[in-house]
């Protein structure tokens, strides 16, 4: 069927963001709206916790849509389109943003 990931014909895209240096709030965005979101915190992320909201400008402790433990992946509205702009995290540690030590946030067009 020519899909490439995640029931998508396109090649996902990393967001712009950086490592996180943790206990603050980070913003990871893309040049156009994202149908389709994957958040990943690598399972060797050495304990870190990642607090995300989706399309929200800030992330806290207390103020999140999901908490991503080492391991854990989320794909928002997997279903349907979820038309994401951008994505907060705050982090309780600091992380590297790529797939291999800390966490990816990919989306597809």
């Amino acid at each position: 069927m020519g899909e490439i990931g995640h029931g998508s014909r396109t090649a996902a895209e990393g967001a712009t963001g950086e490592n996180h240096a943790g206990s603050t709030s980070q913003l990871y965005t893309w040049s156009i709206v994202r149908r389709k979101v994957l958040i990943q915190n690598n399972a060797v992320a050495g304990g870190v916790n990642l607090y995300v909201r989706i399309n929200a400008a800030t992330a806290s402790l207390t103020d999140y849509d999901v908490k991503l433990r080492p391991g854990a992946h989320l794909i928002p509205f997997s279903g349907g389109e979820l038309l994401c702009a951008r994505v907060a995290i705050w982090a309780d540690g600091a992380l590297n943003y790529n797939h291999q030590t800390g966490f990816v946030v990919r989306g597809w067009a």
